[in-house]
């Protein structure tokens, strides 16, 4: 079974036939945008996209997963480029006593909250319009919907 489906597509039914199947999606092959499933798991495929509406939840968890890494190297990049070693060591000197550690530490937990918030209200616009997957936010509408951080 060959299969033309959109990237976030293929993640939603990836993501689905490994739950239902409980073993390794071995066979599976992409080129080209066209998904080649092997005979073994054409039945479950067959029977999930023949379900109505199949995608949906399943495509809006895919797609924010394939939002997660890119957007956490965006947040681990910022810290970085500040002189810390991650996020999560810039973030832990918010209770600093030291003035300006705990301002920059506060500014960045304060990002990278209105990051996520960006990414998902991003991703709640894409579902409110029926979550057409042709229509998803790619990796670069997300990063680019990522607000700059001004530190003090």
């Amino acid at each position: 079974m060959n299969l033309a489906l959109t990237d976030v597509e293929i993640g939603a039914l990836m993501t689905r036939v490994h739950a239902e199947a409980r073993s390794p999606l071995a066979g599976f092959d992409y080129i080209d945008g066209t998904l080649f499933i092997p005979a073994e798991f054409e039945p479950a495929v067959a029977a999930i996209l023949a379900e109505p509406g199949w995608a949906t939840a399943g495509l809006i968890a895919a797609a924010l997963e394939s939002y997660r890494l890119p957007v956490e190297a965006r947040i681990e990049a910022t810290a970085k480029a500040k002189g810390y070693g991650s996020g999560v060591s810039c973030a832990s000197y918010a209770p600093s006593t030291v003035p300006a550690w705990k301002a920059e530490a506060e500014t960045f937990v304060a990002w990278r909250d209105s990051v996520w918030t960006a990414v998902l209200a991003l991703l709640d616009g894409w579902k409110a319009t029926g979550a057409n997957p042709s229509a998803a936010p790619t990796i670069k509408d997300v990063l680019d919907a990522i607000p700059e951080i001004a530190w003090p």
